[in-house]
């Protein structure tokens, strides 16, 4: 998996929209994430193809993590003024930072749905307004 997905050792799971590549099935059903982690990744499948030009990785994340229910344990959050979130969300460094932004995403698009309602989440996703780029590139 971590040679084939270009992944580190702590992550479950991946797909690049075309080809899911997850840890062993036995791994993860040992460690009690099997089902989650298909959740997670054949939710990422459908978002991904959704997802129009320009929305950034961490919508998409926080989106899955919306959509599945999943609970991101909240990490302290460090200042990283160098790295954008966009960033942070696509090369972690650490797992601790994996779920810290994680969390965020799962924020963000947490305050949308609460702003603009669970629909225009996928209009967000499809059809991004110009507000909405914008919305994008004020999120730290």
């Amino acid at each position: 998996f971590i040679h084939a997905a270009r992944q580190p050792g702590w992550v479950a799971g991946s797909n690049d929209g075309r080809v899911i590549d997850l840890q062993p099935l036995d791994l993860l059903k040992r460690k009690g994430i099997l089902e989650s982690t298909l959740r997670h990744e054949l939710t990422h499948f459908v978002v991904r193809r959704l997802r129009a030009a320009g929305v950034p990785h961490w919508y998409e994340e926080g989106l899955v993590l919306f959509l599945t229910g999943e609970a991101v344990p909240s990490e302290p959050r460090l200042p990283d003024k160098h790295r954008s979130l966009e960033m942070r969300v696509t090369r972690p460094r650490s797992e601790s930072e994996m779920r810290a932004v994680y969390a965020q995403a799962l924020e963000r698009v947490q305050e949308l749905a609460g702003q603009k309602g669970e629909a225009a989440l996928w209009q967000v996703l499809e059809r991004p307004s110009a507000p909405d780029r914008q919305w994008f590139k004020s999120v730290r």
